[in-house]
């Protein structure tokens, strides 16, 4: 087992380094694999965004208590990857409805969503978007 540290570095340091109160909130890593065709036009909307457009974006997330704290796509043109939060802790497969339904990155048309639950005895990948 390995524990998080510092952001940075990994260190084997056994079960006794996890901590169950380490992270209340919920997040989870997205595969995101574009289905045929769908990834230039992707790209050629996210080029038309402007900031306001992105602000929208967010909103509309956070409005679903949701919130997207990266979007990183892959050099082969085929795969992005995100870490979302999602507000409330979900099923997998009520994460998995958002995620490929009308609210979702693509709208449920763009992309095949491998979706994976963070561990929650490990520090956050990110501060809390609905920390209090």
């Amino acid at each position: 087992m390995f524990t998080y540290e510092r952001r940075c570095s990994f260190r084997p340091l056994g079960k006794k380094r996890i901590n169950p109160d380490f992270n209340k909130m919920t997040f989870w890593i997205v595969a995101h694999t574009f289905k045929e065709g769908k990834a230039a036009g992707f790209f050629e909307w996210i080029a038309t965004l402007k900031p306001e457009d992105w602000t929208a974006v967010h909103e509309k997330n956070f409005k679903n208590n949701m919130w997207n704290h990266s979007f990183t796509p892959s050099t082969n043109g085929q795969n992005c990857f995100c870490c979302w939060e999602s507000k409330d802790d979900l099923s997998a497969e009520e994460f998995q409805a958002f995620i490929d339904g009308p609210d979702g990155p693509g709208a449920g048309e763009v992309f095949i969503n491998d979706c994976h639950k963070a561990m929650s005895e490990f520090p956050a990948p990110f501060p809390s978007k609905f920390a209090s």
